[in-house]
């Protein structure tokens, strides 16, 4: 479950950027759903890549870079939900 692949990234980082691509409120949504399940199950959220980013940090590093390019960030809510609600489903 803690897998990390050459760029240092969990599967948490690979839901976060797979989210952040193209988005849409519901692939964001999927999305969170995917990273409450996998942290019920036990993968580790303080896990970091390469560029000393958890995957949470990512969340807000994509939210910040997009309210910087005037682009909408809201996109990314329930993913940084998922992180924090334990009851998130």
């Amino acid at each position: 479950l803690n897998y990390q692949n050459h760029y240092g990234n969990s599967i948490l980082h690979d839901i976060v950027l797979w989210a952040n691509d193209r988005p849409d409120i519901f692939k964001d949504r999927v999305a969170a759903v995917m990273i409450r399940y996998y942290l019920n199950l036990g993968v580790n959220p303080t896990l970091v890549n390469k560029d000393n980013f958890t995957a949470s940090a990512l969340v807000q590093r994509f939210k910040k870079i997009a309210n910087e390019n005037n682009y909408d960030p809201h996109h990314l809510n329930h993913v940084q939900n998922a992180f924090t609600l334990k009851s998130y489903n």
